[in-house]
């Protein structure tokens, strides 16, 4: 059974949003999220265009650390990391779709210098067990953080 999830924007106006069956969401950020089972990145950012997502934007430490707990406390997760969708091209990080990325939460010694050649087949998953971000090659089976807009 799913449940639409609502929310009372002010981003939006005043007015009612809902996310889409499925769907969640964070205080701090009125933009839902959901996690895809991915064979690796690629394959997470194609489903997520084909369920007319969006890359899910973290765009500050308080989004981070509230979709840090939420992931901690929550049984929906089925990983302890997940890409973020954010990957390395020639050494600038953008979102899936190309936009630039605003905010980074590293973790320690991240993020890693690139190894094997992977330059361009990086990906970034946050750790349960940590708010801190790191890298990752895009060709692991990880969940995928997709974004929708809110329907208001």
């Amino acid at each position: 059974m799913h449940f639409q999830i609502c929310v009372l924007s002010l981003a939006f106006g005043l007015s009612i949003c809902c996310c889409p069956a499925g769907y969640y969401t964070v205080r701090d950020n009125p933009a839902c999220f959901t996690f895809l089972k991915a064979k690796n990145f690629e394959d997470g950012v194609q489903q997520c265009r084909n369920a007319s997502g969006i890359p899910y934007k973290i765009s500050n430490i308080f989004v981070n650390k509230n979709l840090y707990l939420w992931s901690n406390s929550s049984t929906r997760v089925i990983a302890d990391e997940y890409y973020l969708g954010i990957r390395r091209r020639d050494e600038v990080w953008l979102y899936w779709d190309g936009s630039s990325v605003d905010y980074l939460h590293w973790g320690p010694g991240q993020p890693a210098p690139n190894s094997n050649n992977l330059t361009n087949s990086a990906a970034m998953p946050l750790v349960r067990k940590s708010d801190g971000w790191i890298t990752v090659a895009e060709i692991r089976p990880l969940p995928f953080l997709c974004g929708h807009a809110p329907e208001c």
